[in-house]
């Protein structure tokens, strides 16, 4: 038997006895005597039926419980303390993106009517040009129509002095003086000389408005015929040589022929005055390209004044030596650049000259 049932029945056995025992216990003994009962039922279940045991669990469970919940509620609020902090950091974050995407789309905005102002300028730009360069083709097309039909007009008067200058010379040649021969043949080898310019200027403008007639052309043949022809006219020796085999190209026969002509004259006139004027022809590759080239041993040029060699009438050399219109080589440059070509010189005064040339779709 527990303590506490110990307990409570000797106080009811106290209570049961007769009056005169029952005054012998005092009123402190019987108050500290309930007063233990009330502690040990407190600390104490064993007295208890299992339902009232399990009553006093449930709220024992439920007071447990209660503080846990204190506690979760506590640590829910930190969360949500904490969370809150989060939220406000990431509206400030959002903020600042929203101001971030707010100037992207001031500086878009910006760019956008920048470009606008760039292509609007470039449309007028190249309209502009357009037109100016219509004009200048124009301007350039009625200058080679004036140019040409004043050169075509000028060819029959100075074949009627050069032919009356000749019948002169034949009939009354000999009743002349000295003098009046001396001025009779200036007469006709200046007109000899203003209708050879004048034909090198049509030729020229006509290559302006020539169209290409292209064909595969054998660059070895056109260099060998050319060569026999100029030396029809040229009473002193040239060694003339083709370094292998020169590769073929495709272009208007025509001008090939009339820019073969030309380098190869040039080639001759200006080393006609060595001891062996030599000539050579071949090519090379550069760059994936084919390089046409002609060389001589003559007198060469200064290489500071190359520019001009191709320009109309521009001469490096003194006329009265080595007589020409200063048209040729123009012509030939005109031709490589209608074949889409590329042309330039290499010289020393002295040492002869060499001209390269590419056509473009040489092959």
């Amino acid at each position: 038997m527990s303590i506490l049932m110990m307990e409570m029945k000797a106080l009811r056995e106290a209570a049961l006895m007769p009056q005169a025992e029952s005054d012998a216990l005092s009123d402190e003994a019987l108050q500290l005597a309930m007063m233990n009962i009330l502690e040990d039922v407190a600390n104490d279940k064993s007295w208890m039926d299992d339902s009232q045991k399990a009553v006093l669990n449930i709220l024992e469970d439920t007071d447990t419980d209660r503080n846990f919940m204190k506690e979760t509620q506590r640590a829910m609020l930190n969360i949500l303390e904490d969370t809150q902090a989060e939220q406000e950091k990431l509206d400030l974050l959002q903020r600042a993106l929203v101001n971030i995407l707010e100037d992207l789309a001031v500086e878009n905005e910006r760019k956008e009517d920048v470009n606008r102002q760039l292509k609007d300028a470039k449309d007028n730009l190249e309209s502009k040009v357009n037109e100016r360069t219509q004009e200048l083709s124009e301007s350039n097309q009625e200058l080679e129509s004036f140019s040409y039909s004043v050169s075509h007009d000028l060819r029959a008067p100075l074949r009627a002095i050069i032919g009356f200058a000749g019948l002169l010379e034949e009939e009354v040649g000999d009743q002349l003086g000295d003098e009046a021969s001396r001025f009779i043949d200036i007469i006709v080898r200046n007109a000899t000389k203003m209708a050879n310019l004048i034909d090198d200027m049509l030729e020229f403008s006509r290559l302006g408005r020539k169209s290409l007639e292209t064909e595969r052309i054998d660059m070895n043949y056109l260099f060998e015929v050319s060569f026999r022809e100029q030396m029809q006219d040229f009473s002193q020796e040239v060694t003339f040589q083709i370094v292998d085999e020169l590769p073929h190209c495709y272009g208007d026969k025509a001008m090939l022929i009339q820019m073969v002509n030309n380098l190869l004259q040039n080639s001759i006139k200006y080393s006609s005055k060595s001891n062996s004027p030599e000539v050579e022809v071949g090519s090379l590759s550069q760059d994936g390209r084919v390089v046409y080239y002609v060389k001589d041993n003559g007198i060469g040029f200064d290489n500071a004044h190359r520019d001009k060699l191709f320009g109309v009438f521009q001469r490096l050399h003194n006329d009265s030596e080595y007589p020409g219109t200063g048209v040729g080589l123009a012509i030939v440059n005109r031709i490589v650049k209608c074949h889409g070509g590329e042309i330039w010189a290499d010289g020393k005064i002295g040492k002869g000259a060499t001209f390269y040339f590419t056509l473009g779709v040489a092959k």
